[in-house]
């Protein structure tokens, strides 16, 4: 089936889960778990905390891995947080790359004309930039309609573990290459901090 690495085909299984948690907020798992581990209901806000079980730790670890390949999808805007939420279709964290700065606006309701129902152009375009203002006018707005989550590498947004292991896969690949790149700047760093102090040396004492 392709599923090379256990450790990151256990985490998608466990991610399954989590998208599963998410889809049925009523039944009566979900309502167990809620009451027990996360009673504000947000299951994306969850973390490790001492002395928790392990299988509760488990589904933990599962939702954080599914966080890699959420999107919400934008219905009236009321559940997106515009700053800390991936909402947006491009980039590899899918939120805005423009600094909040001072910013108040939360959520992304605020960036709706609430006389239109159509994204307010102008102030969109006053508080980011040129690329993230060009893609949040291009999502369609669906007034009356909740926010939604989707798998953001599937067309139909629906999870799979199959994708959800690619993405693990690929997360780690270019971790590695980012550890790999900041190790080789260090080393260069040091090299040329000591060849600086080796030429501050006088000739006779080296």
């Amino acid at each position: 089936m392709g599923f090379r690495d256990l450790h990151l085909f256990s985490l998608s299984m466990l991610a399954r889960q989590g998208w599963r948690l998410i889809l049925n907020p009523n039944s009566l798992c979900a309502q167990v778990l809620r009451a027990k581990y996360f009673p504000s209901g947000d299951i994306l806000s969850m973390t490790e905390k001492p002395r928790i079980s392990y299988s509760w730790r488990s589904i933990v670890r599962g939702v954080q891995a599914l966080k890699d390949g959420l999107i919400w999808r934008v219905g009236d805007g009321t559940q997106i947080n515009i700053w800390s939420d991936p909402w947006l279709t491009f980039g590899v964290t899918r939120r805005p790359i423009t600094p909040r700065g001072q910013v108040v606006l939360l959520k992304v309701c605020e960036l709706v004309d609430p006389f239109t129902g159509e994204w307010d152009s102008d102030l969109v375009k006053d508080i980011f930039w040129e690329q993230d203002a060009k893609h949040i006018l291009a999502i369609p707005l669906k007034q009356g309609m909740e926010d939604s989550l989707a798998w953001h590498f599937e067309s139909k947004g629906k999870f799979s573990v199959k994708s959800a292991y690619h993405v693990l896969l690929d997360n780690r690949e270019l971790l590695k290459r980012k550890q790999g790149e900041s190790s080789t700047t260090t080393n260069r760093d040091t090299s040329l901090m000591w060849n600086h102090i080796w030429k501050l040396i006088p000739a006779h004492q080296k």
